[in-house]
């Protein structure tokens, strides 16, 4: 049965070291494109591009229509003497031609006029545009808002990160899970059988009854060994499903190639952090307070902006070549004085950039201090699984040789019960190690940024 059984297991691996990075893979896909967090970091993402589509209108002459109606009666008045002024000169006129030309038409009597001064049944309506000619504001703020996309589209990209370690951590656990209790029924499976040797022995009085009795209890002890192996893979498969957004009872398609220990541990230790989105975050805020700072020292630029109005305004709702106009205007707007208000947003902004620089630093170690113990933890790890391959191998031989002997009544069972004992933990520390090497592995693909995020 065991050549059989290794045949079974190379057929497998074969077929599925291709697939390994296929089933996985699906799986990070289905968990970025279902994680509410990074629905949330998007939404934020598309926010931001109408933030800098906003920044970006400001270049453009802005046009708008405004009207008013006026009607009023009462309230102040002018009053023109215009009879007082003209009806003396008319007099002198009418005698004037009185004289020299009788028959003459008469200049009339005028009456003073009192004009209110709020307009009755007036109108006024005209198209504004607007547009800025110099405006240094307008010109920082289009960058910074493009520096932001950038700083927003990395945060996208840590999350993903961040889930795409997770997701490869739990599915290993849960693979660790599943092993274990492969190897705990395996387990039991030989105790059960060694329990019904032992007890045909003893109903033939070729064995005392204590070893019938810890046969029992080793069963006993392998089944509660195996019922915490189950409740640790329903806990890992809930967690798995958890971070794929999917029910927590659904199934989780397993490698067989990974879950029999076959698939060879990667050798890439490459130590790359510098490519990391947090360091890459970090240098843009350093890029938009460089900005922000140029936009305070530039508050001395003037503004300048220019509008024409096209309109029409007249009573009666008249409408003609008197009443329309057009209205041409450049505005000037020059600060010279705010109370060294702009002097102090300067210093502001500097110190922002210092403390920036500093953290920059700051995370750049720490960063490159993650990668290194990251790898040495892999070299670690493989080396543990590589011993745990050994110490296995041994554990086998050694129980393969007392399970003869004690069949053939040449060793004690405490001898055949030790080397059995042996041999599971040597199984499980091998799962165990095999496991967290790959662990260890994907860690340090999130401390290097290795993972090709832009596939996903």
């Amino acid at each position: 049965m065991r050549p059989l059984k290794t045949i079974f297991v190379l057929l497998i691996t074969t077929l599925s070291v291709s697939a390994q990075s296929d089933i996985l893979n699906n799986y990070v896909q289905q968990g970025i494109a279902n994680n509410e967090s990074i629905h949330q970091q998007n939404f934020k993402l598309q926010k931001s591009l109408y933030a800098l589509k906003e920044a970006t209108g400001l270049f453009f002459p802005s046009v708008s229509f405004d009207a008013n109606y006026i009607d009023a009666k009462g309230g102040r008045t002018i009053d023109v003497p215009v009879g007082d002024m003209m009806n003396p000169v008319y007099q002198n006129l009418n005698q004037i031609n009185s004289v020299l030309e009788p028959g003459t038409p008469k200049y009339p009597t005028l009456s003073n006029v009192s004009e209110q001064l709020n307009p009755s049944n007036f109108y006024d309506a005209y198209f504004k545009i607007a547009m800025p000619i110099v405006n240094a504001e307008i010109w920082y703020n289009h960058g910074i808002k493009k520096d932001q996309i950038k700083m927003q589209q990395n945060e996208v990209v840590i999350y993903k990160r961040e889930l795409v370690k997770d997701i490869k951590v739990a599915y290993f656990s849960y693979l660790k899970a599943v092993r274990a209790i492969t190897i705990y029924e395996n387990a039991l499976r030989m105790v059960k059988e060694s329990e019904r040797v032992n007890q045909k022995l003893v109903d033939n009085g070729k064995e005392v009854v204590y070893v019938l009795s810890r046969s029992k209890s080793e069963v006993s002890k392998i089944e509660a060994q195996l019922n915490e192996a189950e409740n640790t893979k329903k806990n890992a498969a809930a967690y798995f499903n958890f971070l794929i957004n999917k029910p927590q009872d659904s199934e989780i398609i397993i490698d067989e190639a990974l879950l029999a220990n076959a698939l060879s541990l990667p050798d890439d230790l490459s130590l790359t952090s510098d490519r990391r989105e947090e360091l890459t975050k970090l240098l843009l805020a350093v890029k938009i307070n460089n900005s922000v700072l140029s936009l305070n020292k530039a508050a001395w630029i003037p503004k300048i902006g220019a509008s024409i109005d096209l309109g029409s305004q007249a009573s009666d709702f008249k409408f003609n070549s008197a009443s329309r106009y057009y209205l041409l205007g450049v505005s000037f707007d020059w600060s010279l004085f705010s109370g060294l208000t702009d002097v102090y947003k300067v210093k502001q902004a500097k110190l922002e950039i210092d403390a920036l620089d500093a953290q920059t630093k700051f995370a750049k170690s720490q960063l490159q201090l993650a990668a290194s113990t990251a790898a040495n933890s892999y070299v670690s790890a493989k080396q543990n699984f590589s011993s745990a391959t050994e110490q296995e191998n041994a554990a086998l031989q050694y129980y393969g040789l007392m399970d003869k002997k004690y069949r053939e009544g040449q060793a004690l069972y405490i001898e055949y019960l030790d080397a059995r004992n042996e041999s599971t933990l040597a199984s499980l520390q091998k799962s165990i190690t095999y496991f967290d090497a790959w662990i260890k592995y994907t860690e340090l693909e999130r401390a290097n940024a290795s993972f090709n995020i832009n596939q996903q």
